[in-house]
C-alpha cells in the first residue's frame, strides 16, 4: 500500500495516522525505498528533511543504514520555496544536495499509479511512497457557516480580522487575509495575535 496523501488537505491525525504506518513498514522492508514528495514549498521542504531525519535514525538503530531511503522532492515551480528570498532558496537546495535528496524542479505531476508517478515533462518515477504537500484548503465545516471565504475555503477577513459577519473574527491560517494574501506559514499565523487583542 502506496502513501499518497495530502499532507495540508487533510487532517493532521490522519497524516500522522498514515505516517506511523509509513513508519512501520520502512521497519519491516528490506533493502532501498523510495519517497517521492510532491510540493517544493516551505512545507515540502521541511516534511522531506524531517522524514528524512527520521527514517534514517530508525534504520541506523536497527543496524540498517546502509538501506538508506531514497528521497526525491518534486515541484512544478523552476526553484524551490518560490515565496521565500533568493539566499533561503539558494540555501535550502544546498542543503537538499547535502542530504542526497534528489531534486527535481520544473517536474509538474500529472498521474501516479501502482508503480510510482509521472511528469508533464515526461519524467516517470518510481516510487514505493508518496507524500504530497501542495496548496492548503480551508475545513468543509467552514461551507456550512455562511461566512465569506475565499477560493480556498478560508474566512475571509479584514485588516482586523473580521470575517464578513463582524462578531466573528479569524485568525491564524483559517484565515485569508484581505489586505493582502499572506502564506499559510506560521511565521505568518503568530503575528496575528497583536491585531486580534
Amino acid at each position: 500500500d502506496k502513501l499518497v496523501t495530502g499532507v495540508q488537505t487533510c487532517a493532521l491525525p490522519i497524516f500522522n495516522d498514515r505516517w506511523l504506518a509509513l513508519l512501520e513498514r520502512v521497519r519491516a522492508h528490506r533493502g532501498p525505498i523510495t519517497l517521492a514528495v510532491v510540493g517544493g514549498g516551505a512545507g515540502g521542504v521541511e516534511l522531506t528533511l524531517a522524514m528524512q531525519h527520521r527514517l534514517r535514525a530508525e534504520l541506523q538503530a536497527a543496524g540498517r543504514a546502509a538501506e538508506e531511503p531514497v528521497f526525491h522532492l518534486l515541484t512544478r515551480d523552476d526553484d524551490i520555496m518560490r515565496t521565500h528570498n533568493p539566499w533561503v532558496r539558494r540555501h535550502f537546495t544546498a542543503v537538499l544536495a547535502r542530504r542526497g535528496v534528489r531534486l527535481h524542479t520544473g517536474a509538474e505531476v500529472v498521474a501516479v499509479d501502482s508503480a510510482g508517478l509521472r511528469t508533464a515533462q515526461g519524467l516517470a518515477l518510481a516510487a514505493d511512497e508518496i507524500v504530497w504537500v501542495t496548496q492548503a484548503g480551508g475545513p468543509a465545516w467552514l461551507r456550512d457557516t455562511g461566512l465569506a471565504l475565499d477560493a480556498h475555503g478560508f474566512v475571509r477577513v479584514d485588516a482586523h480580522l473580521r470575517s464578513s459577519d463582524p462578531r466573528i473574527f479569524a485568525a491564524g491560517d483559517i484565515a485569508a487575509f484581505g489586505p493582502r494574501p499572506l502564506e499559510k506559514a506560521g511565521v505568518f499565523a503568530v503575528r496575528m495575535g497583536p491585531p486580534l487583542a
